[in-house]
C-alpha cells in the first residue's frame, strides 16, 4: 500500500502524513489482518464514473466527526463529494444536503432498504445465526455507506461501544488501523471520545498499545468487534458499508466498554462546554445499543 501512495496523488496534501503513517506502521511491525471472507456479487465499480474535477476541489484535510457535525454550511456546500460516486445517489435514505440532517458524518450515508447498492449488500452465512443487527423501519438491517475521496485519513475514533460493526467494503480499499480497548487504550482516549480532538493519529500510534491493520479490499467482510478504536487511510476513491451487531461472542468486551462510556458521560455532565455537549450523544448511543442486546436475549 506504501507503494500505492508513493505513486498516487504526488500533489496531495495528505499524502506525506499518508505516507509517514504507513511508515511508522512498518516500523513498529503492525500485523496486517486480512479480510473473513469476500461476497462476489459486490461489483459496482462500473457504475462509478468517477468525477476527477469534482474530487480535486474536495477538501484535502482529513475527514474528522465533530467539526463536520457542527458545520451545516459547509456540509451543504460540498455536493461534489457524490458527485464522484453516482450510484449512491439514489440510495441514500435521506438527503444528505438537507440542512435539517445531521448524519454522524457528513458521508456517512444510510441506505434505502430497497435501493440498488442495498440489494448488492447482504449479510454473509455465518452471521445469519445467532447475531442481531440494528433495523431499519422494515426490518432490514440498518446499512450505511461511507464514502471517501482519494488520500482520506479519517482520525482514530469508535463506532459503537455496545456493538461490533460488520464491514463490507463495497468500492476500492481501506486500510484499518485498530486498537482493542484495553484498559491503557480507553484512559488515553477518554478526553478524545466523540469530541473534536484535531489531528490525533501520530499521537495514537505512539501511545495507544497492541495495534493492528485491518486490509479490506472491494467485496471484503470483517467484523470490528466493540469499542475497537480505529483510524482510516483510504488511497483511492472508496465506500465502505457498515451495520451495527451484537453477539454473545461479544457480550464481554462490550459490557466492559459500555461501563467504561457510561462513566465517562457521568464525569462529562460537570466537564468542560464541549464535554457537556457530548453527553446526549453518549446516552443515545447507550440506548441503541442496549436495545440490540435486549433483543437478543429475547430471542435467546
Amino acid at each position: 500500500m506504501i507503494a500505492e501512495f508513493r505513486r498516487l496523488h504526488p500533489d496531495h496534501p495528505n499524502r506525506k502524513r499518508a505516507l509517514d503513517i504507513l511508515d511508522a506502521l512498518k516500523r513498529k511491525r503492525v500485523v496486517i489482518r486480512h479480510a473473513t471472507g469476500t461476497m462476489d456479487n459486490v461489483k459496482i465499480s462500473d457504475t462509478y464514473p468517477f468525477v476527477e474535477e469534482e474530487v480535486r476541489h474536495a477538501p484535502s484535510r482529513s475527514i474528522r466527526f465533530r467539526d463536520i457535525m457542527s458545520n451545516l454550511e459547509e456540509r451543504s456546500k460540498k455536493p461534489q463529494f457524490l458527485a464522484a460516486f453516482q450510484a449512491l445517489r439514489t440510495n441514500p435514505a435521506h438527503d444528505p444536503f438537507d440542512p435539517h440532517a445531521i448524519p454522524y458524518l457528513v458521508w456517512d450515508l444510510p441506505l434505502k432498504p430497497d435501493g440498488n447498492l442495498a440489494s448488492l449488500i447482504s449479510i454473509p452465512q455465518q452471521y445469519q445465526q445467532g447475531y442481531v443487527f440494528r433495523q431499519s423501519k422494515d426490518g432490514a438491517p440498518a446499512i450505511s455507506v461511507t464514502i471517501t475521496p482519494p488520500l482520506t485519513i479519517s482520525e482514530p475514533h469508535v463506532d459503537q461501544t455496545g456493538s461490533g460493526t460488520l464491514l463490507i467494503e463495497v468500492l476500492g480499499r481501506k486500510l484499518f488501523i485498530v486498537w482493542p480497548p484495553t484498559p491503557k487504550n480507553l484512559s488515553w482516549f477518554s478526553n478524545k471520545h466523540g469530541l473534536h480532538s484535531g489531528t490525533i493519529f501520530e499521537a495514537a500510534l505512539e501511545a495507544l498499545e497492541m495495534p493492528y491493520c485491518l486490509l479490506l479490499e472491494q467485496g471484503d467482510y470483517s467484523l470490528l468487534p466493540p469499542g475497537h478504536i480505529h483510524g482510516v487511510i483510504s488511497a483511492t476513491h472508496s465506500a465502505v458499508a457498515g451495520v451495527a451487531v451484537v453477539h454473545l461472542d461479544l457480550q464481554l468486551e462490550a459490557d466492559k466498554v459500555m461501563e467504561w462510556e457510561s462513566k465517562l458521560r457521568v464525569h462529562r455532565k460537570t466537564g468542560t462546554q464541549d464535554e457537556r455537549l457530548t453527553v446526549k450523544n453518549l446516552e443515545n448511543g447507550l440506548h441503541v445499543d442496549r436495545a440490540l442486546w435486549a433483543r437478543l436475549r429475547g430471542k435467546a
